[in-house]
C-alpha cells in the first residue's frame, strides 16, 4: 500500500502541502484582526494520480468559501511540483477558518488503474486544533476519496472534483497558532474482498442485494456491509465502485442471510433501502443495530429473537413503510420508548411485530399509520397512555394487537380514528390498566368490535360513548366483559346498522344503569348482559328485541335487573309474556326524542 503525506509548512517525500512564512493569530468574536497568510503549496505524488482543480477559503463558520483560483492565487495541477499560493491578507472575526481542496482521482492512462484513497486525522499545532473532513460532491462526508473514473487527459474545466478535502483550523487560546505543525498523511485504499458476502445485481444494473453471508469465511463478527461494491477480474466482490447495496434478501424461516451466525455488531450500507425476510433471524449475539433513513421497509421475522437491547431508535426512518409480521419478535432485551412518531410514511405494523418485546416502555405511533396486525404488542410491557388519538388514518386495529399489555393506563383515545372500522378480537383484552373512559364516538367508520376486545379491562370507567358509530354492525362475544368500571347510560340507540351482540358481550358490566337498544338489532347472545347488576332502565327500540324478551333470562338477560323498560309504542301488545302491567304495574307514557314509547315501571 502507497503511503502519500501531507505536512503545512515543509516538504516531506510523498505528498507534502507546504504553506510556508503563515503565522495566524487569534481573535474572538467581537474582536475584528487583520491576518496575514502568505505561502506555497509543495504537492509530490508519484504516478499524478491526484489533480488539484481548486482551492477555497472559508474564513467563518458562516461564510460562503471563496475560491483563490478566481483571485489569481493558485492555479490548478497535478499534485506534483510546485505551486505558489499567495493567500494575501483578510480579516476575520472568528478563531476558526478552513481550507477546501477540491481533488479529482484519476486513472492510469495505459492501465486504467486507480485507487481510493483514507485520510488520517491531522497531527495537532500547540495552542490549536484541526481537523480533516473528506466531503463527497453533495457537500455530505465521507470516509474515503472515491476511486478514479477520468484519465489525465480527459480531464476539463467541467471535470467533477472526486471529493473536497477540508482542512479546518482553529485557536484554543491567545497564542500563534503554528500550522508548520500540521501534518496530514494520505493513504491508498486497497478495497477488501468478499469472500463472505454474495452480491446479485438488481435489474437496473446500477444497484445490488446482498443474498449470502458465509460466517465461516470471516475474520470476525462485526460486520460491516459496504454501501458500494465492485467486481475484480475474477469475479470476486470488491468494497467501493460502480454498484450501491441497496437490499438484502429475504429467506425462509431459519434460512435468513445472517440467520444464527454468531454476529455481534452490524453496519448498514447509507442507501440501504429494504431488509429482507428472516435476515437476522436468531442472531442471539446481536444487540444493537442503526438502521439508515433510507430503509423503506423491513422484512418479516427481520429481527425475530435477536439480542437486541436498549432503546431501538427508528426515529429517523422517514421513508420507512412497513414492519412485517414477526419483525422483532421474541426481543425482549428491547426497553425504553419506541419511537415510530417521526415514521412518517409508515403503513402497516405487521402481525406478532413487536410480540414479547416486555421491556418496551412506551410507543409512539405516526399518523400516517394504516394498520396494526393482530399480535402486534401483544404482552409487551408498555406503561402509561396509548394514544392513538392522531392516528386518523388507522383502520384496522387486528386481533389480541395490546393483549395483556396490562400496564397501559389512562385513558384509550381512539375518538380521533375517524377512518377506524375494526377493532380485532382481544385487541385490547387484559389491559386491566387501562382507566378512565373510553371515547368511540367519533369513530363513524367502525364496523365491528371483536370478540373479547376488551375483555377484563376492569380499570376502564366512565360511560362508553358508542353513539356516533353509525357504521357498527356487530359488537362480539365477551367484547366487555368483567368492564365492571364502565358506568351510567349505554347508548345504541344511533348505532342505526348495529344487527347483533354477542355471546356474554357486556357479561359482569355492573357499573351500566341504562341502556338503549337500536332498532336494527336482531341478535343478542347468551349471557350478553349477565351479572349487569346496575342495569335498571332499558329503552327498546327493535322489536326484534321486544319480541323475544320474554323472560328475564331472554335476550342475554337483557331484563334480569331491569325496573324501567321504555318500549316504543307501536310495538306495544297487551298480551306481551314478559313487559306487561302485571310485572311492571306502574304504565306510564313519555316522549323521548320525538319518539312515543310506553314505560314499563316497577
Amino acid at each position: 500500500m502507497k503511503s502519500l503525506k501531507v505536512k503545512l509548512f515543509s516538504t516531506i517525500s510523498v505528498f507534502v502541502i507546504a504553506l510556508s512564512m503563515l503565522i495566524v493569530g487569534v481573535w474572538a468574536v467581537g474582536q475584528s484582526q487583520t491576518i496575514t497568510m502568505e505561502g506555497s503549496v509543495n504537492f509530490n505524488v508519484a504516478d499524478k494520480s491526484l489533480y488539484v482543480k481548486d482551492v477555497r477559503m472559508q474564513e467563518d463558520n458562516n461564510s460562503t468559501p471563496y475560491s483563490l483560483i478566481e483571485q489569481d492565487k493558485f492555479m490548478p495541477g497535478y499534485i506534483n511540483g510546485n505551486f505558489n499560493m499567495d493567500l494575501g491578507e483578510f480579516t476575520n472575526d472568528y478563531g476558526t477558518f478552513a481550507l477546501y481542496f477540491d481533488i479529482i482521482n484519476t486513472m492510469d492512462e495505459s492501465t486504467s488503474e486507480t485507487f481510493a484513497y483514507t485520510v488520517d486525522p491531522p497531527t495537532q499545532p500547540s495552542n490549536g486544533t484541526a481537523t480533516i473532513t473528506i466531503l463527497d460532491i453533495n457537500g455530505d462526508a465521507i470516509d474515503k476519496i472515491p476511486q478514479g473514473t477520468v484519465k489525465p487527459s480527459q480531464i476539463s474545466d467541467s471535470t467533477q472534483a472526486s471529493a473536497t478535502i477540508k482542512l479546518t483550523v482553529s485557536s484554543t487560546s491567545s497564542s500563534q497558532v503554528d500550522l508548520s505543525e500540521i501534518t496530514i498523511t494520505i493513504n491508498q485504499y486497497v478495497p477488501e474482498v468478499y469472500d463472505y458476502f454474495t452480491f446479485e445485481i438488481n435489474e437496473d444494473n446500477q444497484t445490488v442485494t446482498l443474498t449470502d453471508y458465509n460466517p465461516s469465511l470471516s475474520d470476525n463478527t462485526d460486520i460491516v456491509i459496504p454501501s458500494t461494491v465492485s467486481q475484480n477480474a475474477d469475479g470476486q466482490w470488491m468494497d467501493g465502485g460502480a454498484y450501491t447495496v441497496t437490499a438484502i434478501a429475504g429467506g425462509s424461516y431459519n434460512n435468513g442471510v445472517f440467520y444464527n451466525s454468531g454476529i455481534t455488531s452490524i453496519e448498514l450500507p447509507s442507501a440501504l433501502t429494504s431488509i429482507g425476510s428472516y435476515a437476522f433471524n436468531d442472531c442471539s449475539s446481536l444487540t444493537s443495530i442503526t438502521l439508515p433513513d433510507s430503509l423503506t421497509s423491513i422484512g418479516d421475522g427481520a429481527f425475530w429473537s435477536c439480542g437486541l437491547t436498549g432503546e431501538l431508535n427508528l426515529g429517523e426512518c422517514t421513508n420507512l413503510t412497513s414492519i412485517g409480521i414477526n419483525a422483532f419478535r421474541n426481543c425482549s432485551g428491547l426497553t425504553g420508548k419506541l419511537n415510530l412518531g417521526e415514521c412518517t410514511s409508515l403503513i402497516s405494523i405487521g402481525s406478532y411485530a413487536f410480540r414479547n418485546c416486555s421491556s418496551l416502555t412506551s410507543i409512539t405511533l405516526p399518523d400516517s399509520l394504516t394498520s396494526i396486525g393482530d399480535g402486534a404488542f401483544w404482552s409487551c410491557g408498555l406503561t402509561g397512555e396509548l394514544n392513538l388519538g392522531e392516528c386518523t388514518n388507522l383502520t384496522s386495529i387486528g386481533i389480541n394487537a395490546f393483549r395483556n399489555c396490562s400496564g397501559l393506563t389512562g385513558e384509550l383515545n381512539l375518538g380521533e380514528c375517524t377512518s377506524l372500522t375494526s377493532i380485532g378480537g382481544s385487541a385490547f383484552s387484559d389491559c386491566s390498566g387501562l382507566t378512565g373512559g373510553l371515547n368511540l364516538g367519533e369513530c363513524t367508520s367502525l364496523t365491528s368490535i371483536g370478540e373479547s376486545a376488551f375483555y377484563n379491562c376492569s380499570g376502564l370507567t366512565g360511560e362508553l360513548n358508542l353513539g356516533e358509530c353509525t357504521n357498527l354492525t356487530s359488537i362480539g362475544i365477551n367484547a366487555f366483559r368483567n368492564c365492571s368500571g364502565l358506568t351510567g347510560k349505554l347508548n345504541l340507540g344511533e348505532c342505526t346498522s348495529l344487527t347483533s351482540i354477542g355471546d356474554y358481550a357486556f357479561y359482569n358490566c355492573s357499573g351500566l344503569t341504562s341502556i338503549t337498544l337500536p332498532s336494527s338489532l336482531t341478535s343478542i347472545g347468551n349471557s350478553a348482559f349477565q351479572d349487569c347488576s346496575g342495569l335498571k332502565e332499558v329503552i327498546i327500540d327493535s322489536e326484534y328485541v321486544y319480541t323475544n324478551a320474554k323472560s328475564t333470562s331472554a335476550c342475554g338477560r337483557l331484563l334480569y335487573y331491569a325496573t324501567t323498560v321504555k318500549v316504543l309504542t307501536s310495538f306495544v301488545k297487551e298480551n306481551h309474556e314478559y313487559i306487561n302491567s302485571a310485572i311492571f304495574p306502574k304504565v306510564t307514557t313519555e316522549v323521548i326524542d320525538g319518539k312515543n314509547y310506553t314505560v314499563y315501571s316497577k
